[in-house]
């Protein structure tokens, strides 16, 4: 019998007292070889591989598998999760084709994580080549492009990335830079006389001076590192655009950056208290209102709660 058969007979005979999951663990590894991952269905993968705290015995399973089959799971949609991605063996990622992978998958792949040491070791087994063609096609969020190994960064070509991608690897290291990055609005609220008010503050910085000052040598220092790393080819190509505005990023907003984001409260305020308030038209309004806050939201919230508080 097939693998395939196999699946087949254990899918259509499960009962209620011997789940799927348990039975496809009995396929042996030689089944597992020669099994078509890409035909399979999401439902009957996810059975084949549940979460579990210690995932030893499924990287050992998964490894079974031929390195064309999953990367055809994974275009297809059948490979998905963070867990299941994380099972690929190192052979496995060598031959994946990042650059076909959509972007949401390869967040998925590679979630942010503050101890990214084994992020790293998994990304530097992708191919210098695929690696550039996910960078042209921005698909590397900032925390990936930091798990580039030095071997990968020596083939990258620089001349043709675009502004912000040479910015995340590159980041500014200014104090006045690095003082915008982390400053945000201090407003609050007030209600006077019936009416709700933004008493603004101005930017408040979340570090000191003296933080600044070593954050701003610290990534000094990792900037000189890498570049010193390079080629001088590289270094050539890189001289006229480090430290660089992202232009893409300031033609795709048209809100002045000095001023505070508070456009989307009037937006609130006019759709959900000028009317009547009510039980049902409150939970509406909230959600309908919470879709165009976005970063404004706790502000937002803030509001309703001062609103409350006066009624």
């Amino acid at each position: 019998m097939t693998a395939s058969q196999q699946i087949s007979h254990l899918v259509s005979t499960t009962t209620e007292n011997e789940p799927l999951g348990g039975r496809l663990k009995l396929l042996s590894n030689p089944q597992l070889k020669a099994l078509r991952v890409s035909k399979l269905s999401k439902e009957t993968f996810e059975n084949m591989f549940p979460w579990c705290g210690d995932n030893t015995a499924d990287r050992e399973r998964f490894a079974n598998f031929e390195a064309t089959e999953v990367q055809a799971a994974i275009e297809a949609g059948i490979l998905t999760t963070t867990y299941r991605l994380k099972l690929l063996s190192n052979p496995q990622l060598k031959a994946l084709r990042v650059s076909k992978l959509s972007k949401e998958t390869l967040d998925n792949m590679f979630p942010w994580c503050g101890g990214n040491t084994a992020d790293r070791e998994q990304f530097a087994n992708f191919e210098a080549t695929e690696v550039q063609a996910a960078l042209d096609g921005d698909k590397l969020s900032e925390y990936q492009v930091k798990l580039i190994s030095i071997k990968q960064r020596k083939k990258i070509d620089f001349s043709i990335l675009p502004q912000k991608i040479v910015n995340m690897f590159f980041p500014h290291y200014s104090v006045d830079y690095l003082r915008e990055e982390h400053s945000h609005w201090g407003n609050s609220l007030v209600v006077v006389n019936g009416k709700v008010l933004e008493n603004k503050q101005g930017k408040q910085c979340i570090y000191s001076e003296e933080k600044l000052q070593e954050m701003s040598q610290d990534q000094k220092q990792k900037n000189e590192k890498l570049l010193a790393q390079l080629s001088p080819k590289q270094r050539q190509d890189l001289q006229s655009r480090l430290y660089q505005k992202d232009d893409s990023t300031e033609n795709s907003s048209t809100r002045d950056s000095s001023q505070p984001h508070f456009d989307s409260f009037h937006f609130f305020f006019d759709n959900f208290f000028q009317q009547e308030f009510g039980s049902g038209f409150f939970l509406g309004g909230l959600i309908h209102s919470a879709n165009f806050l976005g970063k404004d939201l706790l502000l937002g919230l803030s509001l309703v709660k001062a609103k409350v508080m006066q009624l």
